[in-house]
């Protein structure tokens, strides 16, 4: 840490839409995060196959980890949107939103959900998600109140350790 500049710690909590910024640019400002947003994958359509997202991570790390004109080179940190599992992914097993998740009142599968998204998601290069989210949504017009378990507190409580454990 001591090694970076107050800009260079701040650049580290940047985190650019991977559709957007290109490898070159990740290293010449090097960006901290690089996000696979909502229907983002690499290539022309909305999911890829392994091997596409393994070329994508790739590319990215290589840039960042190459030492070549910088004192300290940092890997990045690629994160998702996997809210409903990793369905940006070929073949990934697409599961429901939370709240449709919820109804069948079985915390064991749950964990066991999350485990499947989460073995996805590393096999793609994924270091985090956003997902799957412990979010008590108290108004459905909440455009993402789907994502939520219940708006009772309760609910949501009884089902953190399995999503999490997950």
């Amino acid at each position: 840490m001591e090694k970076l500049t107050i800009e260079k710690t701040v650049v580290q909590v940047i985190q650019a839409d991977g559709n957007i910024v290109t490898p070159q640019e990740v290293k010449e400002y090097r960006l901290g995060s690089i996000l696979s947003g909502g229907n983002s994958a690499p290539g022309d359509q909305p999911y890829a196959d392994l091997a596409s997202w393994m070329e994508a991570v790739d590319k990215y790390y290589r840039t960042l980890t190459d030492t070549e004109d910088v004192e300290i080179a940092i890997p990045i940190v690629w994160g998702i949107d996997a809210v409903h599992s990793h369905a940006n992914l070929t073949g990934a097993t697409v599961i429901p939103h939370n709240l449709g998740l919820v109804v069948a009142n079985n915390p064991t599968l749950i964990e066991e959900i999350m485990e499947v998204t989460n073995s996805e998601l590393i096999l793609s290069g994924h270091d985090w998600t956003f997902a799957s989210t412990l979010a008590v949504p108290q108004d459905v017009g909440w455009r993402r109140s789907y994502e939520g378990i219940s708006e009772s507190p309760d609910i949501v409580r009884s089902y953190r350790a399995s999503i999490v454990y997950g």
